[in-house]
């Protein structure tokens, strides 16, 4: 029980951390197209 949770929580903060890494990426590519390619 105690490895199955583990592993569901390493999975919670794999997907936590590739939602803010999009969502950065996101901000980023805006940010360059309203300043103009870099």
């Amino acid at each position: 029980m105690a490895f199955r949770y583990l592993v569901v929580s390493n999975l919670d903060i794999l997907r936590y951390l590739t939602v803010d890494h999009v969502m950065l990426a996101r901000f980023q590519f805006r940010q360059s197209k309203n300043f103009g390619p870099l």
